[in-house]
């Protein structure tokens, strides 16, 4: 397949990249900047502004994508509550003009939007049973709230416009390659600076929630196993199945680097304590993805990246 991934300049979408060209397929990728390691990558790189209506239709008119995997948006949970504005013109407006330009110029697509399992919310009960995609959506922030917009844009366009669209709600990922803005990759760069002499202590926010991460490569190939086997109209969760709390995140980080120090609270980070949302990632499963990298050697590689 000709697949066209959006997102190019960040995070998830040099793996994603990778993932599909290993499968055989034929990549686009697209973001307003290219990112510095793009000619690395196998694909060809065509700037584009989402936000931009003519921009987006010629795009597709270019690329006549036979799939699409939407991964382009405001990210980091901070950052969207910090500009409402410019999030919702990003995720829900560049989203429903990829939709329209897909519907005129290529309405054969096979669309992946990438949405979150925040849309579910969070949980206080660290016991609560896993959720599966029929289960209400409680989105408490602006992004997750702009997820679950784009979400209901991109349903209405398959059950009203013919569009071949699949819904993916991953939990937390990360890998090598992540901002230092989220957690996990924060404590690695702190550990590494504390190897190196430049700081004593850790800087944390609430150590007691609860999280589910998995490692970016799982996650994409979850991706591409949708893309080329998922059910038309369905939604499928994506996660590793084994919530941990931050303190055991960062003391197996300090177990695996070596960099033992005492830990300060940064009121700047802290938040009240809850847990991500356990995720039924049975339809998934059935699609035979299976995850590959375990936490410690996620962390392993993120060490040594």
């Amino acid at each position: 397949m000709r697949v066209l991934v959006t997102g190019a300049a960040g995070f998830v979408a040099p793996y994603m990249v990778r993932e599909l060209c290993s499968r055989g397929h034929e990549v686009a990728a697209t973001d307003v900047v290219a990112r510095p390691d793009s000619q690395a990558l196998s694909c060809v790189f065509i700037p584009c502004d989402l936000c931009s209506v003519e921009a987006v239709r010629a795009l597709v008119e270019q690329v006549r994508p036979d799939a699409c995997i939407h991964l382009a948006g405001v990210s980091f949970v901070p950052d969207a509550a910090k500009n409402p504005g410019r999030l919702y013109a990003i995720n829900v407006g560049g989203t429903l003009n990829l939709l329209d330009a897909l519907v005129e110029e290529s309405p054969g697509t096979r669309f992946l939007f990438v949405s979150t399992a925040q849309a579910y919310g969070c949980t206080f009960n660290p016991n609560d049973a896993p959720v599966i995609e029929e289960a209400p959506l409680y989105p408490l922030s602006p992004y997750a709230i702009s997820k679950v917009a784009s979400e209901s844009a991109t349903r209405a366009y398959g059950l009203y416009r013919g569009l071949d669209i699949r819904i993916a709600r991953p939990s937390n990922h990360t890998g090598p390659g992540q901002s230092p803005k989220f957690v996990a990759p924060s404590f690695v760069a702190q550990a590494r600076e504390i190897l190196a002499g430049t700081r004593t202590s850790y800087s944390a926010g609430n150590l007691d929630s609860g999280r589910d991460f998995s490692d970016v490569r799982d996650v994409v190939a979850a991706y591409a196993d949708i893309l080329e086997h998922g059910e038309r109209g369905t939604t499928y969760n994506i996660c590793a199945s084994h919530r941990i709390t931050i303190r055991a995140l960062l003391n197996r980080i300090m177990a695996i680097s070596g960099a033992q120090a005492p830990i300060e609270t940064n009121p700047a980070f802290y938040r009240p304590t809850d847990f991500s949302r356990l995720l039924d990632t049975s339809r998934l499963r059935a699609l035979c993805w299976v995850p590959r990298y375990n936490l410690d050697t996620t962390l392993k590689d993120m060490l040594n990246h």
